[in-house]
C-alpha cells in the first residue's frame, strides 16, 4: 500500500480490524488502505480505536467497510467526545465557578451597598460564593436565601463548637476556647480568615470605586 506501515490510521484503526475483516472493496488492497488513510488522517488515536471497536462489534460480513463509512464512524465518536468535554467543562465551571477576584469585582461594581451590608451582617462570604457558582448577582429572593442559609450555618457551627468544647473540657467548658491545634478549630479559623479577606477586599474595592449613589464628596 502507498501509506507507510507506521501511518497512525493503520496503527490505531486498520490493525484493530484485521482479525474481523479480510476482503477489501475497490480495485486493490493498496488503493483501499491508501484511501482509508487519506480519509481518516488527523483523527486522534483514541478516536480511531473507538471507531474501529464500534465497527468490529457491528460487523456482519468479512468485507472491509467503505472508507466513507469508516470516516462517518470516526466523526460520530469525535462529536460525542467533544460534547462530553463540553459537559465536563460546564460541570467543572459550575463546581469551581469564577475566580475569587472576578466575583468580588462583579459584586462591588453591581451593588456596592449590598456588598457593604453583607460585610456588616457577616454573610458576604456566602454572597461571594453565590456569584462564583452562578457567574451573576443574586436576585432579591436569592439574597434572602443566602442570608437565611448563612444564619443557619452560624447556628450549626455554634452547636458544633459547644459540643466540641464539652467533649474537650467536660462540664467546665463555659468560657473556654478550643486549643489552636483542634481540627475543628483549625477549620473554623480558616473559614473566618477567608471571610476576613473577602471583607478587606470588598472595602478596598468600594473605596477605590469612589462615592456610592446618594453620597457626596463634600
Amino acid at each position: 500500500m502507498n501509506a507507510p506501515q507506521s501511518h497512525p490510521v493503520l496503527q490505531h484503526f486498520a490493525n484493530e480490524l484485521r482479525g474481523t475483516f479480510s476482503r477489501t472493496t475497490g480495485s486493490s488492497d493498496k488503493a483501499y488502505f491508501a484511501d482509508l488513510c487519506k480519509n481518516l488522517e488527523g483523527f486522534d488515536p483514541d478516536i480511531l480505536k473507538e471507531a474501529a471497536s464500534r465497527l468490529m462489534r457491528r460487523a456482519k460480513t468479512q468485507t472491509w467497510p467503505l472508507p466513507g463509512v469508516c470516516l462517518e464512524a470516526c466523526e460520530v465518536v469525535a462529536r460525542e467526545r467533544s460534547a462530553a468535554q463540553k459537559r465536563e467543562k460546564r460541570a467543572h465551571d459550575g463546581r469551581w465557578g469564577l475566580p475569587e477576584d472576578a466575583a468580588l469585582r462583579i459584586l462591588v461594581s453591581s451593588d456596592a451597598t449590598l456588598a457593604l451590608n453583607a460585610v456588616v451582617g457577616e454573610w458576604h462570604g456566602d454572597l461571594v460564593d453565590f456569584i462564583k457558582r452562578n457567574h451573576r448577582m443574586p436576585t432579591g429572593a436569592e439574597v434572602e436565601r443566602v442570608v437565611v442559609d448563612c444564619e443557619a450555618r452560624k447556628r450549626k457551627q455554634a452547636r458544633e463548637e459547644e459540643a466540641e468544647l464539652r467533649a474537650v473540657f467536660g462540664k467546665n467548658w463555659g468560657g473556654r476556647e478550643l486549643p489552636a491545634c483542634n481540627p475543628r478549630k483549625i477549620m473554623w479559623n480558616a473559614f473566618k480568615a477567608r471571610r476576613d479577606r473577602f471583607a478587606e477586599k470588598i472595602s478596598e474595592a468600594v473605596i477605590a470605586a469612589g462615592p456610592m449613589e446618594g453620597e457626596s464628596n463634600v
